[in-house]
């Protein structure tokens, strides 16, 4: 069981990761925000719309800052501690750096269990979530493009006027001037609506007349008709179905048999590295967590502070996290890869482990005294 100690360390760990990992997400989350800013602005949509997608989005930036979260904050409590003498006095009451570092695989194992519920669930349900949320808006902004009583621009060239609207969605006398062509075109009709195709919104129309007058050559025409479809630009982009990428998908939907013969070759191995990113993303994190135990329990105490090991912890963790995220990207092709994310995961774990033990204790002492040795010039030809 966790003594005293084990608890203030583990509470210190808590504390300083919920900080930098709400931080961090707190400062993706704003700068991501001005798009959805835009688009509800656009769609005059409600504030409620805008809350919602964000919180949704919240799940994904913890699940993407935490790794790096938790290796800053066992850097900061084990210096703190190694400066303030705590970590000085457990060690020369007889406490091995893997007795010490107990609390750290303690809060470790603790979030890793939580990275991996936003992984396989909270984080793909709240990023699909929010795209079907984006997919509505995009929808409510077509439906408001036509005010009635005004003229209105809608995109680029295109001007509209509704003298009013039915209960239903029914545009009412309605006078369209395009000017995207190389002719310029006006409909006047009775009434029209608009519909959601694969290819973008439409408007149709009914009951009216199309003029068109050629820019270069003056020539005017006209062509009454009974129906009429006019294409309708909108800046919310497509509003049709999507293909849903795979960190949309719940675990449920990445290892379904049936979902999975409907894709393409490509696409399945697409769906396996991301179950199995998933999968060793924890054990990533833990990797870090015990990269940075070792630095600090095992390096070499100075009054002048452990800056070096400090930096020496962040670059092993950044030159881990780039071969990760570079057998990521080879696993979306080969599926062999997919055993090297556990390789890279798994590995700096069992190498940590052993350089807290006793024996590992003994065998960087033995290093370090050669080092020593080397420095001064004592090394035997």
């Amino acid at each position: 069981m966790f003594n005293v100690y084990d608890r203030y360390l583990m509470r210190q760990l808590f504390l300083s990761t919920f900080v930098v990992a709400g931080s961090l997400s707190i400062i993706i989350l704003l700068t991501q925000s001005l798009r959805l800013i835009e688009l509800v602005l656009e769609s005059n949509a409600s504030s409620a719309s805008f809350l919602t997608m964000m919180a949704l989005s919240l799940p994904r930036f913890i699940e993407a800052v935490l790794p790096a979260s938790v290796l800053i904050s066992v850097l900061f409590v084990l210096h703190r501690l190694t400066m303030d003498s705590e970590m000085i006095v457990l060690r020369a009451s007889g406490a091995s750096p893997l007795r010490m570092a107990k609390p750290v695989i303690g809060a470790g194992l603790f979030l890793a269990a939580f990275l991996l519920l936003l992984s396989l669930w909270l984080s793909p349900l709240g990023i699909s979530s929010m795209q079907s949320i984006q997919k509505e808006v995009r929808t409510q902004y077509s439906h408001l493009l036509f005010r009635e009583g005004v003229f209105n621009s809608v995109g680029r060239n295109l001007t509209a006027y509704v003298r009013a609207r039915s209960q239903d969605g029914q545009l009412i006398g309605l006078l369209v001037h395009d000017t995207r062509g190389p002719t310029t075109v006006t409909v006047v009709a009775r009434s029209g609506h608009i519909v959601n195709e694969k290819d973008g919104q439409k408007i149709v129309v009914y009951d009216g007349s199309r003029h068109e007058k050629d820019v270069k050559t003056g020539k005017f025409s006209r062509l009454d008709f009974k129906q009429y479809t006019l294409d309708v630009p909108t800046s919310g982009g497509d509003t049709s179905e999507r293909w849903r990428e795979p960190d949309e998908r719940t675990i449920a939907e990445l290892v379904d048999p049936v979902i999975m013969a409907q894709e393409a070759p490509e696409d399945r191995a697409q769906f396996e590295a991301e179950v199995h990113r998933r999968l060793t993303t924890p054990l990533l994190m833990m990797s870090f967590a015990l990269l940075a135990a070792v630095m600090l329990l095992q390096g070499s105490f100075s009054r002048g502070g452990q800056m070096h090991l400090i930096i020496t912890a962040a670059l092993s963790a950044i030159v881990l996290q780039g071969l990760y995220l570079f057998t990521y990207n080879l696993a979306k092709k080969s599926a062999l890869a997919n055993m090297g994310l556990y390789a890279v995961s798994l590995i700096p774990i069992v190498i940590a482990l052993y350089f807290l033990s006793p024996r590992g204790e003994y065998v960087l002492a033995q290093i370090s005294r050669a080092l020593h040795k080397l420095r001064h010039g004592k090394a035997r030809p």
